[in-house]
């Protein structure tokens, strides 16, 4: 369990593999959000040494959360050999008390398998890259003869103790049975490799995460920033469609697309992710007293931070962290770097109370429509749907008002 005070970052998420196809490198002039702008923005902030990094860092657990409603479940899984297996699977293992949804920083983990080694999966050999360490991760695979085959790896270490990749792959079935979702990528393969001693399932490659991005330029231009926070509230609303908060929600998981899906935003990191829906799905599941708090200090809600069951409204608020972030160019959140719980929740307290105010003040281009996106979080009970139509209402207009082509012509 993480100590007091302990900085985190966030799981492996550069994945390399594009050294092994140059062509498929995500470049800033490949960036599909780009505009002339944009790209003279980015210029000049690298010249000033201005690269903004967002503070993805959480801290340790404080107290333990009694947790109800362990629903025992069954499950079945493919072996790498190709044989079948039924394990059992708690709905609230990602919940366990000490759980962090980020690995600590300088804590020494076991590798099981070294960057550019070879992996065995369906019965097909694939390159790695990037090593196979720690509890859980993700590292790009290149089919063995066939560079074209580019594929994400997420994985589990079988006997770890706070399990995540089960959660991940029930909203990729979940998502199976609705039609067109266009920002979750659909689940490939999933399994068990005992030579590796992981579980795992695949998905397509994606390119850099948003987090990556401001890390390696610094600030967005408004056009980038408002294609950005559109497309962000569709992801969510997917995953809410499918029935699922994501309870993590931050920069580092939003990844834009390869080829074809450059101009695409996708969600990944669901390993904290929650059933909302009762099985009717026209009901919240019982809300519970107490519930851990979870997830990155920085854009969680608040409702995480008092250890309160979480809903859809929570998944919108750190959305809203996350956005106004895009569009203060020469200044931060009051709790930028903060760790400590009980101050940061009372900064975000006085944020969503009147201190936006002079916040949106400083914000570049920010829609005045936010003001009613805020108020709206306000006022949402547990059970409330969001307005998605209205939020993503807000930001097209923006797009549309300020002729923003380039960024317009991708919606």
């Amino acid at each position: 369990m993480a100590q007091k005070g302990q900085e985190f970052e966030g799981p492996r998420r550069k994945l390399t593999v594009f050294r092994f196809v140059t062509c498929f490198k995500t470049t800033i002039r490949h960036f599909p959000f780009a505009t002339d702008d944009f790209m003279n923005d980015l210029v000049a902030a690298k010249m000033k040494s201005k690269n903004k990094k967002t503070a993805e860092k959480s801290k340790g657990n404080e107290d333990s959360a009694s947790l109800a409603g362990k629903t025992e479940t069954e499950t079945t899984e493919i072996t790498s050999r190709g044989t079948v297996e039924n394990i059992s699977f708690s709905s609230e293992e990602n919940e366990q008390s000490g759980i962090e949804a980020e690995l600590p920083i300088g804590v020494k983990t076991k590798t099981f398998l070294k960057d550019g080694e070879m992996i065995e999966i369906d019965k097909k050999r694939y390159i790695i890259d990037g090593p196979i360490k720690g509890d859980y991760g993700i590292v790009g695979l290149m089919e063995r003869g066939n560079s074209k085959a580019l594929f994400a790896l997420h994985y589990e270490i079988r006997n770890c103790k706070i399990k995540r990749l089960q959660v991940e792959i029930n909203v990729l079935k979940s998502s199976k049975k609705v039609r067109k979702l266009t920002h979750i990528f659909p689940l490939i393969s999933q399994g068990k490799n005992t030579k590796v001693n992981i579980r795992y399932f695949m998905t397509k490659m994606f390119g850099e995460t948003i987090s990556d991005l401001r890390d390696r330029f610094g600030e967005f231009s408004t056009a980038t920033s408002l294609k950005l926070s559109y497309l962000a509230i569709e992801c969510i609303e997917e995953i809410h469609k499918i029935g699922f908060i994501h309870r993590d929600i931050k920069p580092a998981v939003y990844a834009i697309g390869l080829e074809s899906e450059r101009s695409q935003l996708f969600l990944l990191g669901f390993g904290l992710a929650r059933c909302y829906k009762t099985t009717d799905k026209n009901a919240s599941v019982k809300k519970r007293d107490k519930v851990h708090r979870m997830g990155n200090i920085h854009y969680m809600s608040r409702s995480s931070h008092k250890y309160l069951e979480r809903s859809r409204k929570d998944d919108l608020e750190s959305w809203l962290y996350m956005i106004v972030e895009f569009f203060l160019t020469t200044s931060s959140l009051p709790w930028e770097d903060e760790k400590n719980n009980t101050t940061v929740l009372k900064r975000k307290e006085a944020f969503m109370n009147n201190d936006y105010l002079k916040i949106f003040k400083k914000c570049k281009g920010l829609p005045a429509g936010v003001n009613t996106i805020l108020r709206q979080i306000n006022s949402f009970q547990y059970d409330t749907k969001p307005d998605y139509h209205l939020i993503k209402n807000i930001f097209r207009n923006a797009i549309v008002s300020g002729n923003y082509k380039v960024v317009y012509s991708l919606l």
